[in-house]
């Protein structure tokens, strides 16, 4: 309960000067993000668990069309320009 309040209110800096690394990744359990209130903030610390214990993060999202166009908008961006430049 506490790791999930400290994700949910404190910004990724204030959580890095607070605490270790072997705290953090234990913060970023599975149970822990899945407490979590939105959406979008179990996707931003699932990714996050994902590159402190060295997963792969799953690239799929970005190659959606039905996911909102802006949700990563520098991805898209470069995505879109591969698209344009493999399909002339």
């Amino acid at each position: 309960m506490l790791y999930t309040r400290i994700l949910e209110r404190l910004t990724w800096y204030e959580i890095l000067e607070c605490f270790t690394i072997d705290i953090i990744k234990q913060m970023h359990d599975k149970n822990i993000i899945n407490r979590l209130r939105t959406q979008t903030m179990k996707e931003k610390y699932d990714d996050t668990r994902r590159v402190l214990f060295k997963e792969t993060l799953p690239i799929s999202r970005w190659y959606n069309k039905d996911i909102q166009k802006n949700k990563y908008p520098v991805l898209d961006a470069i995505i879109d320009d591969l698209s344009i430049n493999n399909s002339s």
